[in-house]
């Protein structure tokens, strides 16, 4: 019985230990979050965003960022076409659960460099540089210009785990591939002649 209970206090001792280990480790994230807030940089903006976005230093999360990084400085100038399904709460909670919704889009635009990130209002942006896109919510066929780049809550990207898939409604493609009939409207928008 004696053996039992060192055993068991030897353990509490760890999780007690554990538990300390993850409180430095949280303060230090946080300490981290701020001196990248200031200015500081780890010299690598999707290491950084990570950082802020959330609070965590792993490659995993950044795999998808640093994929899709490299998808569009490999095709600066080209069309993009993102085939994105968002989800978004919808109903009103006072009137019982809300309901999860998925709202299918697809984006069409010019890519004008790599990656880049934006915190707005609390939330963080990934961007998809462009100076302008196309739009079409739900599949429509109604598509809209925008004068501005592709905006993305970085909550979206948590549900990928490589890129491009179709698995969760993501995918991107560039150049020659959009350049179908279905999508001559939309070029057209862009000041692109497909046909």
């Amino acid at each position: 019985m004696d053996e039992l209970t060192d055993y068991i206090e030897e353990i509490k001792k760890l999780y007690n230990e554990r538990s300390n280990i993850t409180e430095e480790i949280n303060n230090r994230i946080k300490t981290l979050q701020n001196m990248i807030k200031d200015g500081a940089t780890t010299g690598n903006k999707i290491t950084d965003f990570v950082i802020c976005a959330y609070g965590a230093i792993s490659e995993e999360i950044e795999r998808p960022y640093k994929m899709l990084d490299n998808l569009l400085k490999d095709n600066i100038g080209k069309e993009l076409l993102m085939i994105w399904n968002k989800e978004e709460i919808v109903g009103f909670p006072t009137f019982g659960p809300n309901k999860t919704e998925i709202i299918p889009s697809r984006y069409i635009g010019i890519i004008k460099s790599g990656i880049e990130f934006e915190q707005l209002h609390g939330f963080y942006y990934v961007i998809i540089p462009m100076d302008k896109h196309v739009h079409d919510d739900n599949y429509k066929k109604e598509w809209e210009l925008a004068k501005s780049p592709i905006k993305i809550k970085c909550i979206y990207f948590k549900m990928l785990d490589k890129m491009p898939t179709t698995e969760m409604g993501q995918y991107f493609c560039v150049g020659n591939e959009i350049k179908a009939p279905e999508y001559a409207k939309a070029l057209k928008l862009l000041g692109i002649n497909a046909y």
